[in-house]
């Protein structure tokens, strides 16, 4: 990737909104997104600079690339690109464990998965954009728009509706709402589905999917870090 390209490094908790914090950020005119997660800096192979080539007809100012676990890796990106902008999403720890748990069907991996997440978005806070899942969904417009003046554009009227300019993550060319599993590619179908969705509220879903055991191990493991970002469990 050549240094005189820019790069928006969206990242953060698992399960806490960054494909629809990209997707929503990759339909403005300015702004070209990478619809899969290249995991680039984290040994992974992706060829970005044939992504760049093969869209070259699109004027950008930025490019978006999306990989959560990229926020293990923020001071590498910082020292191979100085000019990028961070975005790490993070949304309320019960809402997050409990999707993990969905997904992975293993508590404990769920629980170990947050907590890393959010340890390292605490350690790299200063380096961070912060965006919460509840913002997105209770005030779009305007977190959007604050976004975008992080990032130094204007706002694009078209990113209200997102969904009617969503490409196909994950190359997946006909998406279906699943249960979220890991199992046979659900889990990406799913996100991919509800990027080109209207706007629905996923939070609070904790109340109906965690335990009373849970709810306790999420406290005792996390309860300080969400007290940081402003979540009390």
């Amino acid at each position: 990737m050549s240094k005189q390209t820019k790069l928006i490094s969206i990242s953060g908790c698992g399960h806490s909104g960054t494909t629809l914090t990209a997707t929503v950020l990759g339909v403005h005119d300015n702004l070209l997104l990478i619809p899969v997660e290249t995991r680039m800096f984290l040994g992974g192979s992706y060829d970005i600079e044939s992504f760049i080539l093969n869209n070259s007809d699109k004027k950008f100012e930025m490019v978006i690339e999306k990989t959560p676990n990229h926020i293990y890796v923020i001071d590498r990106i910082k020292l191979l690109y100085p000019e990028t902008k961070f975005i790490a999403n993070i949304r309320d720890p019960r809402d997050i464990a409990a999707s993990l748990y969905r997904r992975y069907g293993d508590w404990d991996m769920a629980i170990n998965r947050l907590k890393k997440d959010l340890e390292y978005i605490k350690f790299f806070y200063d380096d961070l954009y912060i965006v919460k899942y509840e913002e997105i969904i209770n005030d779009f417009e305007n977190t959007f728009k604050k976004i975008s003046t992080y990032l130094g554009i204007e706002f694009d009227e078209k990113m209200l509706k997102y969904y009617e300019y969503a490409p196909n993550w994950f190359g997946i060319e006909s998406p279906e709402d699943t249960d979220g599993s890991d199992l046979n590619g659900m889990h990406e179908s799913r996100r991919a589905w509800q990027v080109k969705q209207p706007l629905f509220d996923g939070s609070g879903r904790w109340k109906k999917e965690l335990n009373a055991y849970q709810l306790s191990d999420i406290s005792k493991n996390v309860g300080s870090l969400s007290n940081f970002f402003g979540y009390s469990v």
